[in-house]
């Protein structure tokens, strides 16, 4: 009798990972850490097949969670993670879909992104983490008497 198995992974969870951004200059000059928070980033995704073909997409993107508690289950300190946060997001791996206000229980979501396929050229469009949360911008702003 001829039975297929299936993988007994918890879950069923697998890690999928390009070859293309296995090799790439920017996965290359990522430090340990950022390595280990990217590759927690991709354990989250759920990939689904697409119907008639032999595709697959992403079903969840920017709607992924990491947050700093849960970082430090992992034996992740709060700085050590926002620097690992802060290269992925830079070297065009994540991107933050909404910025969240931790002291108000409010998750921060990502989406995984391709910019990395350009950095280092010309056609790279950078990206930083707003450390102020919400898209806020501090201080007097153009228009105000103060400024």
């Amino acid at each position: 009798m001829n039975v297929k198995k299936r993988a007994n992974y918890e879950n069923h969870n697998v890690l999928w990972t390009d070859a293309a951004l296995r090799k790439s200059s920017a996965f290359r000059s990522l430090h340990g850490t950022a390595i280990l928070v990217l590759m927690d980033f991709h354990s989250k995704k759920h990939m689904r097949r697409k119907k008639n073909r032999g595709n697959y997409e992403l079903q969840n993107n920017g709607e992924l969670v990491y947050t700093y508690s849960e970082a430090q289950e992992m034996g992740i300190s709060k700085s050590t993670f926002m620097r690992a946060l802060d290269t992925l997001i830079e070297r065009g791996f994540i991107d933050v879909a909404l910025t969240g206000a931790g002291r108000y229980r409010c998750e921060s979501r990502y989406a995984l992104s391709n910019r990395w396929r350009h950095w280092g050229t010309d056609e790279f469009k950078p990206a930083k983490r707003n450390p102020h949360g919400r898209n806020k911008e501090y201080g007097f702003q153009p228009g105000h008497t103060h400024h």
